[in-house]
Parts: structure tokens; sequence; C-alpha cells
């Protein structure tokens, strides 16, 4: 067989190999985006438990990372391949059952375990391990067996961390934005698990194949080649650093990625006012960025002198330019002409639709999908990307021990990104804000600039070096903006007309007249991480969702309402003597702090309501994970109004979620929603025997007929005390109740038995991801 032959194959076969480890991260991706919203369910929808989540999944992938690397060294191609095979086999059988796992047993039979932090952390991990530690030994694996002789060791191993990091963008970006929306979740973990599966077979054909023709010892005899001694310059260079101090350094970069990604995903979750897709674009973006810019460290690396100095720039230049060109967008959003559309967005609060044609989308959503957030995200992921083939070539010294230093560096990397992910998302967001936060990992990019004073040889360079550090701290100090103008300028207005509050739940913001001179009155307008949701004072929608149900019920002595906003609607529940308990439970904990810091500025009669009357409790949590925990019942539970178009919106739109409700609810009791679209209605008469329908708006549900005794209302409502309650906040309730009474829509009660319902469920939430009616 000649050099030439050889040598073609060597190509077909790397190639082949590659594309197999396209699917695998294709599939992966897929599963990541699926699996955190089945395990949400269980654990809450909440930042702690996605940050449980996250490290949960990232860890069991270290530590097969770490396993692969020793067991690749010990095996040859043949058996590097098989192992590979049966690791995507895994995969795809618990893909397949994870449905079961996830829903079945854990959230609907266990959800107790969910109650304990370190009981939820341990289950989470438990439950991730099998298939995260599978997918982590496939690097290691596949690097040992595609690499023949050391001097291409760097290339093979980029390469195939290049198409695998593409996949596992495209996957994210495919199962956001098509899977879920058309085939909901089960059927999307089965097209991840048909691509494994394909991987699988691809390996063990490859594997026979290569076995049986030799191949391997045919092409090292004929290349001439030493494996021990190929040609590798990184024998020299790295030298500057040992293998620990090179972990160390790639987990640093793993901590200041994901701690840019959870930073970028709460900004830009803010100004994109965030949808069902919003996730799987962010991250898609973010990975497909790496893998462009691997691709790109591909060809660029081998014509390096200098690798150890060319990847500390390019790891110093990752912070450097993520800090300072979001700062540089807030500082001139409100000053250039060409970005007024993007101010005036920021400033709606509500949704642009999301554009399924380019010919249907609206400016904004062009200069927002297709301009800010590939400026924001694009440049550093290419240049985290294009630092991993230098790292490989510096530190690949030898045949032998190819497997134990991929999979070394990758734990490394994962372990600091875990660490980035709990401190980030748990700490630095709840002490330091987004701008602080900002500030700290520019700060830890320097580490970079130092480090390459360190190795560089003049006085010059060191001192050039360091100089350059201390200028990106300085100039990114300066242009960091205050946490107050940062989130005055992503709602388009000025400090001075805005209150904020910012924890690692998300942003709760006000903007309006509360800081104006004079007057004891306050009119404000309530955002959730962007989204304008409700008002001061308090009227309309919110006041009627539950002053009505409270009272047309007989006697509502416990009430639970799910969601916070302004309080309007928590409040608006309590204007019954007889109840004796209100609970409300809000996911955003920034939420109740804003509205005190509000009430201290411009103080208002119901926000001093809230604040004084023991009645009410507050809790901040995922509403349905408290109530299928709490195990309480109540006389009415209220879901606040929500868009259908919000991230997890169909956790609480689904028939299971509305089956907790009626569980949940004590004889006679209500279940009281804001239904928005014609599918959510069907989801709810379907669950309730009987329903009320108020305005085509709200709705009503019971296990018994709802009885609507508008004069019994009225005088309810004319109590004195109630009457007064009201009316102190500047409500008219008489006037408010006899209009929604008059709204009331004439229809039989009793439970739809329709076949064929076209309903929302958890695992095919519908409504939020869009899918046509």
């Amino acid at each position: 067989m000649s050099t030439r032959t050889l040598s073609s194959n060597g190509a077909l076969f790397s190639g082949l190999l590659t594309v197999l480890f396209f699917l695998s991260g294709f599939s992966a991706l897929i599963y990541q985006v699926i699996w955190q919203r089945m395990l949400g369910l269980f654990s809450g929808a909440d930042v702690y438990s996605a940050t449980i989540i996250v490290s949960a999944f990232m860890l069991g992938m270290g530590f097969g990372s770490i396993v692969g690397g020793y067991l690749a060294d010990r095996l040859n191609q043949y058996k590097c391949l098989m192992l590979f095979a049966v690791a995507e086999f895994i995969i795809a059988a618990f893909a397949i059952s994870s449905k079961w796992v996830y829903y079945d047993l854990l959230y609907q039979t266990w959800p107790e375990l969910s109650g304990s932090f370190i009981t939820l952390s341990v289950v989470l991990f438990v439950s991730l391990l099998v298939p995260t530690f599978s997918m982590g030994i496939t690097l290691p694996l596949l690097s040992k067996a595609l690499t023949r002789y050391l001097s291409e060791a760097s290339f093979r191993i980029a390469a195939l961390y290049a198409l695998n990091t593409l996949g596992a963008g495209l996957g994210a970006l495919v199962a956001g934005i098509y899977l879920i929306r058309h085939y909901g979740f089960e059927t999307s973990l089965h097209v991840g698990a048909v691509l494994n599966v394909s991987a699988m077979c691809g390996a063990v054909l490859l594997a026979l194949l290569l076995k049986r023709s030799a191949y391997w010892d045919a092409e090292v005899v004929a290349s001439g080649v030493n494996v021990e001694s190929g040609i590798n310059s990184e024998k020299t260079t790295a030298a500057h650093f040992t293998l620990r101090t090179w972990l160390l350094i790639y987990a640093l970069s793993g901590f200041i990625a994901l701690g840019l990604e959870i930073v970028w995903f709460r900004l830009l979750g803010v100004m994109l006012k965030s949808t069902a897709f919003t996730f799987g674009i962010l991250l898609g973006y973010f990975l497909v960025g790496l893998a462009a810019g691997t691709a790109l460290g591909l060809f660029a690396s081998p014509r390096s002198r200098h690798p150890v100095h060319h990847f500390l720039l390019l790891q110093a230049g990752v912070a450097a330019y993520a800090v300072l060109s979001f700062s540089a967008l807030v500082h001139v959003v409100d000053q250039w002409p060409s970005l007024s559309v993007l101010w005036q967005y920021f400033a709606s609060g509500i949704y642009f639709p999301f554009a399924f044609k380019l010919s249907e989308a609206t400016p904004e959503f062009v200069a927002m999908y297709f301009y800010v957030v590939p400026l924001l995200i694009v440049p550093p992921t290419l240049l985290m990307g294009a630092s991993f083939p230098y790292l490989q070539r510096i530190n690949q010294t030898s045949l032998e021990d190819i497997g134990k230093r991929v999979g070394a560096l990758q734990t490394a990397n994962i372990l600091g990104s875990t660490l980035g992910a709990i401190l980030v998302g748990l700490v630095f967001l709840q002490y330091f804000g987004s701008a602080g936060t900002l500030k700290i990992l520019l700060l830890l990019g320097v580490v970079y600039w130092f480090l390459l004073a360190k190795i560089c040889a003049g006085k010059l360079q060191k001192a050039l070096a360091c100089v350059a550090g201390l200028a990106t701290v300085a100039l990114g100090f300066v242009a960091v903006p205050s946490a107050d103008a940062l989130w005055a300028k992503l709602h388009g207005t000025l400090p001075e007309s805005a209150l904020h509050a910012e924890d690692n739940t998300g942003v709760s913001f006000i903007r309006g007249s509360m800081r104006q001179p004079g007057g004891a009155t306050v009119s404000a307008y309530f955002f959730s991480n962007g989204v304008a949701q409700s008002a001061i004072p308090y009227e309309g929608v919110h006041t009627a969702l539950s002053m009505v149900p409270a009272m047309l019920h007989p006697l509502p002595k416990d009430i639970l309402i799910i969601g916070l906003g302004s309080g309007n609607t928590i409040w608006a529940a309590g204007g019954r003597p007889e109840t004796q308990r209100l609970v409300n439970v809000e996911i955003l904990g920034s939420q109740l702090k804003n509205l005190t810091d509000l009430h201290n500025l411009k103080p208002y009669a119901g926000v001093q309501t809230l604040l004084d009357d023991k009645r009410f409790e507050f809790f901040a949590d995922d509403g349905r994970a408290w109530l299928m925990r709490s195990g309480q019942k109540f006389d009415i539970i209220e879901t606040d109004a929500l868009r259908p178009q919000s991230p997890h919106s169909g956790n609480l739109y689904s028939s299971e979620y509305f089956t907790l409700l009626k569980n949940h609810l004590k004889p006679g009791g209500y279940a009281v929603n804001y239904i928005p679209t014609g599918r959510t209605i069907q989801t709810f008469r379907s669950v309730f025997p009987y329903t009320l329908n108020i305005g085509f708006w709200m709705f009503i549900g019971s296990d018994q007929p709802i009885q609507v005794d508008r004069a019994l209302a009225l005088a309810r409502v004319r109590h004195p005390a109630t009457h007064d309650y009201y009316t102190r906040a500047g409500i008219d309730p008489e006037k408010l109740l006899e209009s929604e009474l008059g709204k009331i829509v004439d229809q039989p009660q009793e439970r739809w038995t329709q076949p064929e319902l076209d309903i929302n469920y958890d695992l095919f939430p519908k409504d939020e991801f869009e899918k046509p009616e």
C-alpha cells in the first residue's frame, strides 16, 4: 500500500469519525435543553435549581473526561472506538428512558426529594451521572484513536472538538426553535437517541474495517515517522509552565467562560425580553462561536513560533472584549440615531413576535438577533475557541499519554466552569449584581496578561504586558456603567426615573415618577426581566383577577397567589374580612424588595397594606414547585397573569399544572387563571368539572358547580371593611365588580368530553413554543 493511499485513507477515516462526533455533540445539546426543562419541573425553574442542574451536568462530564483519558492510554485504537460506541449506546438508551426517570419517577413519584438543597444536589448529580459520564469519556477516546504520530495530535484533537462543538451549537438551535415546537420533549429526545445510535453504528463499522485491514500499523510504518519524537515544537515551549499549572490556567478559562455566559444570559435576557426560544439561540451563538474559533485556531496554531504567548493573548482578550463591548453598547444606545429602534424597544416593555420567517421579522428582531447578540457573543467565543488548538499543541508532548492529557485538561476546564456557574450564578449576581460581576470577570481575565509578562524574555515586553493588563482594568472599571445606569438604559429610561433590584433570581425594575419631588401619589410601571407586568396605582385586570373570585367564593379563608408583580393581585384578594391567610409565591426574589423600596420613596395605600397586614405571607420560590412540596390546600389558588411567550410559561398552562391546582383545592375551591389562548381554554376545561368564563380572559375552575349570586357578591363588596379596604387604594370596588360580573359568559359548566382536544402538556408546552393550532 502506497504512502499516498495510506494518507488518503487516514483523511477519510478522520473525516468520518469527526462526523460521528458532530452527531454526538448535536444530540448532547438536545438533551441538555430538554433535560433542564424536565428537571426544572422536579426541582423548580428558579436560579438555584438551574445552577445545580448545570453544575451536575458538567461535573458528570468532567468525571467522564478524566476516566476516559485514563482508559484511552491503555487501549488500542480498535478498543477506543468500540468503547466510544458503547458510550453512545448508553447515552441513547438513557435518553429514551429519561422521561420515565426525570418526569415519572422524580417529579411525579418522589417530589419530596427536592425539598432539601443538599438532597436535591445529590439527586440531580446521580440522575445525570450515567449520560454525562458517557459524554465525557468520548473526546479522550477519539483523540487517542485518531492520533498515530505526535506532530498531528493537536490538529486532530482540535478538529474533533470543533466539530463536536459545532454539532452542539446547532443542536441547541434546532431543539429550541424547531424540534420542541413541533414535536415536544419526548419525541425530540428520541431524535437525539437516533443520532447517538447512528454514531454508535458508524464507530463499530469503522473499528471493524480498521481491525480487518490493519491500516493503522501500516500507516505508521509507511510514514517513517518516529511517533515518540514526532515534530512537536512544544517540547521547548511547554517548559514555561508545568502540566499542573496548565490545568489551573485552563480551569480559569472555564470559570471566565461560564461566568460570561451567565451574565450574558442575564443582560441579553432583559434586552431581548426572553421568550421560550431565547435560551437555545443564545446558547447556539455561544457554541457555534467556540466551534468557529477552534477551526480558525486549527490553521493558525501550527504557524505560531510562540504558541504559549498566543494562547495567553487570546485568553486575555476574552473578558476584555466581552466587558468593553457591552459597556460601549450601553453608553451609546440612547445617543446614536441608528440605535433608536433598540432604545424604543427597551422602553416598550413588550415582546416582539418571534420571526420564524425572516420576511416577517420586525426591525427590533433583526437588530437584536442578527447584530447585537452576534457582536457581543461571537468575538469572545471565537477567541475562546481559537485558544484550544494552541493549548493542545503546547501540552501534547508524548504519544503515550495523549488521552490522559486531553482528559485532564477537559476536566480542569469543566471544573472551572462548574465553579464559575456556582459562584457567578449564586453569589456574584446576588451580592455584586451584573455590573459588579463584569468587573470581577475582567479582573480575572487580567491574570493572563501577568502570566504573559512572566514568560516574556525582555524587560520591555514584560513591562508592556503589565501595562496592557493594568490599562484593561482601568478602562473596564471606567467603562462599566453603574448598576442604576445599566438597568435604566436597558429599560429605555433615565436613572432618576427608575428603581431597580437585582439578585441571583433576576432583575426587578420600576419606571415612573417615583423620584419626582412633591405629591403623595406615584405612577409606576413594574418590569420583570425586561418585560412590563403591572403598575401602581392598582387598577384593571390585575385587581379584577382576584377580587371577583374572592367576592364569589362562599368563604375564602386561605388564598394562594402565584406571582407578585406590583402586588396588585395578591392585595386585591384580601378584601374580605373572612380571609385569614394570603400566601404569595414569586420566583423573582428581588420583586418584593423593589416594591418596598418604592413604597419608602412614595407611599401607596395598597403596598402599605401588603407590608403591614399580618395575613400576607411572601415566599421567593418557584410557585409550582412550592405548591407541589407544601401539601397545603386552599380555598382559592390563582396564577397571576402571565404572557404565554414567557420562558417556562408552559409549566403554568399545562394540563398537569391545572390538575395540580385541582388537587390542592379544598372542596368547592376555586382555581383562577388568566387564559390567553384558545388552546389554554381547552386545557383548563379538560381538567375542571365546572368552569366559569368572565370576559373571555378570566377562568374559574372547581370540582363543584360555581354559584354566581350577583346580589350576594355586591353585598359582600359593600361591607364597610371591604369597601374601605379597596377605596383606600383608589379602587371603586362596586363599580369594578359590577362591570366584571356583566362579562360572565353564559355557558354549560359540565366537563368537556370532546375527543382529541388540542391541549398543553408539561412535556409538550405548545403555546409557549408557539406551535400552530
